[in-house]
Formats: structure tokens, C-alpha cells, sequence
């Protein structure tokens, strides 16, 4: 039974200074200068949230790319509006329950006088519902004018503020006033004892009033963005400019160009599962530098993924890693038909390989690093769950794909 278990993060060098240097270059090997800020937490990021240039053949987190807005929209009535617009709410009554945020009903309620109507919204998803205080006489009515005559009535708070500006203005003194200063003492001084009293009798009163209701919400406008690489200024992510459109002419996402990462546990072992989503072979090579992080086999080779997209394809393209966690009678007639995985403390080669990925085996031990002191690997954490520290190993993968430039990244196992 394979556990899967840490994560994978990936470096983005956009936040190393100019001039960066090694502090000891001599405790590098393979004579690779390890970056400045490879010991920032924020320069890691998940692969999931990065894309990639083709043209600069490089990783790019969202410090590296320049995001221009091309299209607003309401997500329920669809309304577009330009996106150089200040409209930041739906223009279309549009509005949702402030309890559960989902999308009111909005109906219109005859008096028994049968001169004015009504706005009514209801949710039907919670309780929560709300009906305008003042009516309306013309046929084409507003919800938002409704809600905005019920706001603009005296309400309680305004009130209590207009009983307590004119006591205090009755109790006010006079500046013309020809009254020797020891009697206008004696004033204020009666004035600041009762004024406790007056206050007590206006809360208790207040108190007795109907509570205000909680109004509803504008749903705001969303947005459609584009992506533009701030080095080469190509273009990463075009989105097709309609608000019922999902289509992209052009997208381009790290996962799409790079192999995923996962870490399984069989027993006291652990194996790494590379996944690429290619149509070609793709070489890898893995460098570690961390004296808790051993790599039995430093290079492997990744086929190109299954072209079929039934679901006998799928099959094919999972390793049985994976399909040991599956609790489905397709996963069990599956691991029936494959040879169960050997993984032992000698094995050095590869421990399975399949249409699309490869397992390899590796070896996680105490780092040397102090957590403590400045040092680039060897990160220490804590977690929340459990009293056992995380631990963070560094390494290098190099990707080489066939026919393409070969080229490298960081990254960090958090386990």
C-alpha cells in the first residue's frame, strides 16, 4: 500500500538581485552557483499557480508576468462592460443574499390597498429574505431604487441622534451670555450630572425599536485578464473576449510544459512520481544539494503521454501508485493485471515506468544544515497537525525534451 505524502514547490529566480553571489562557493557541487534568495519561502511556489515562456524558455510566478484586464462582466447576467470602465458592481439589479452570497429571486408583492407594489427577494438557499418599506406606483420597477428609498428613510440611529442634538443644544450656554462665570460653573456642572440620566432614558428606549434589517448585496463584476511576459513582452494567456466564452487563444501553463511531482511512502521507503503531459520523451535529470536528500538514480527518462483519451487510456497513463489508493472495482481488476512494485533500501534503478510517467527511488535522512543559522537548504518548519518538524530538501531538475533546449529549475521537497 503506497501513502502519498510532502509536497513539491517551484523556484522562481525573478527576486534574485543582479549581482548575487554563493557566500562559499567551495561547498557547491557540480559548480553550480546556488541562487541568493533560494532560501526565501516566497520565491517557492506550487506548479499549478505558474506558467511559461516559450520564448524565454523560462518559469514565470506572477512578480514575472504583467496582467491587463480585457473584459468585465456580471457572473449572473452575463452584462459586459469595458474594461476601462469605473463599474464595479452589475448595473442590472443583480443581487445577492449577504448570508449565503448566492443569487435572490426577486418578486413583486401588491398592497391590500392595491395602489403600490412591493420589491421582494428571497433566497433559496437560506432563510434570509427582505421586502422594501416603500412602495412603488410606475409599472417597470427598480429593486435598487426600492432598497435605496428604504435606506435614505429615518431610521432609529438617525432618530436618536437628532433627540440627542437637541437636548444638548437646549442645555447649551450662551455666548452672550452676562452671567457670572462661578453661575454658568454651576450650569455645566448640573448639565454633566444629569446628562448620564438623559442618555440611560434614551437608550432604554432605544432599545425597544425595531431592529434594521440586513440589506442585500450588489453582486460585483468579474474579470477576464490577459497575461503578457514583462522580460520578452510575449504573450502567455489570451482569453477569447466574450463573457459566456472559456475558450483561450492562447494559454500556456507550467504543468502543461513541465513534469509533475509526487512522493509516495511504501512502507519505511519513499518513491517520487514524475507525470509529464508531452508528446515527445522527455530526459531528466535530478542533482541534489542536501545531505538529506539522496538520489539512487540521478536520471531517468519520461515517454510521451498516451494519446488515447478513452478510459483504458487513462488506465494506462496511472502508475500503480496511484491505483493503490483507488476504492473502485476499475482500480482493483487493474492492480490485478500489473506486477506489484519492489522497493527496497538497494534498489537504484527504475521502479516503474509507463506511457507518461516514471517512479524512481529516494532516499530522505536528517539534513546537516542548522535550521538555525543562515543557510540555504535545510529549512526547518512547524507543523500544525503534528509535533514533528517539516523538513525542506533543495534540488535541481533538469528537463530535456526531445528535439528542445534543455533547461533547469529549483526546487524544494517539503516532507
Amino acid at each position: 500500500m503506497s501513502t502519498q505524502c510532502g509536497s513539491f514547490e517551484v523556484f522562481c529566480p525573478c527576486s534574485e538581485p543582479l549581482n548575487s553571489s554563493s557566500k562559499d562557493p567551495s561547498t557547491l557541487s557540480n559548480e553550480i552557483d546556488l541562487p541568493y534568495t533560494l532560501k526565501d519561502p516566497y520565491t517557492f511556489h506550487p506548479l499549478n499557480s505558474l506558467n511559461f515562456c516559450s520564448n524565454c524558455n523560462q518559469i514565470k510566478c506572477r512578480r514575472c508576468i504583467e496582467s491587463e484586464i480585457v473584459l468585465k462582466f456580471c457572473p449572473n447576467c452575463m452584462e459586459e462592460a469595458s474594461p476601462d470602465s469605473d463599474i464595479r458592481h452589475c448595473p442590472r439589479n443583480c443581487l445577492m443574499c449577504p448570508v449565503c452570497e448566492l443569487t435572490l429571486d426577486v418578486s413583486t408583492v401588491r398592497t391590500i390597498e392595491g395602489n403600490s407594489d412591493h420589491i421582494s427577494l428571497q433566497c433559496t438557499s437560506c432563510d434570509y429574505a427582505y421586502t422594501s418599506t416603500q412602495g412603488h406606483r410606475s409599472d417597470k420597477h427598480s429593486p435598487l431604487k426600492q432598497i435605496y428609498k428604504d435606506i435614505k428613510q429615518p431610521s432609529d440611529v438617525n432618530e436618536r441622534f437628532l433627540q440627542l442634538e437637541k437636548y444638548f443644544s437646549s442645555n447649551a450656554n450662551d455666548p452672550n451670555s452676562t452671567q457670572p462665570p462661578e453661575l454658568m460653573k454651576t450650569r455645566r456642572d448640573k448639565t454633566l450630572l444629569s446628562e448620564s440620566s438623559i442618555l440611560q432614558e434614551l437608550d432604554d428606549s432605544s432599545s425597544t425599536h425595531r431592529t434594521v434589517p440586513q440589506l442585500p448585496k450588489i453582486i460585483p463584476m468579474i474579470t477576464k485578464t490577459s497575461k503578457r511576459c514583462k522580460a520578452c513582452r510575449e504573450m502567455i494567456m489570451k482569453p477569447e473576449v466574450s463573457s459566456g466564452s472559456v475558450r483561450f487563444y492562447k494559454l500556456s501553463n507550467a504543468f502543461d510544459q513541465l513534469p509533475t511531482l509526487k512522493l509516495f511512502r511504501i512502507k519505511d521507503e519513499h518513491v517520487i512520481l514524475l507525470k509529464s503531459f508531452l508528446d515527445k520523451d522527455v530526459t531528466i535529470t535530478l542533482t541534489s544539494f542536501d545531505n538529506g536528500l539522496f538520489f539512487p538514480l540521478t536520471e531517468a527518462v519520461i515517454t510521451a503521454k498516451c494519446q488515447d483519451k478513452s478510459f483504458k487510456g487513462f488506465l494506462k497513463s496511472a502508475s500503480l501508485l496511484e491505483i493503490n489508493n483507488w476504492n473502485s472495482k476499475a482500480g482493483r481488476i487493474e492492480k490485478m493485471t500489473r506486477k506489484p512494485l519492489v522497493v527496497n533500501d538497494s534498489i537504484d534503478a527504475v521502479i516503474e515506468q509507463g506511457e507518461g510517467f516514471v517512479a524512481i527511488p529516494v532516499k530522505l535522512g536528517e539534513t546537516d544544515s542548522n535550521p538555525d543559522s543562515d543557510t540555504e537548504t535545510g529549512i526547518e518548519t512547524l507543523s500544525d497537525e503534528t509535533e514533528k518538524p517539516l523538513r525542506s530538501y533543495v534540488f535541481l531538475l533538469k528537463i530535456a525534451p526531445a528535439d528542445s533546449t534543455e533547461f533547469g529549475y529549483f526546487m524544494k521537497l517539503t516532507v
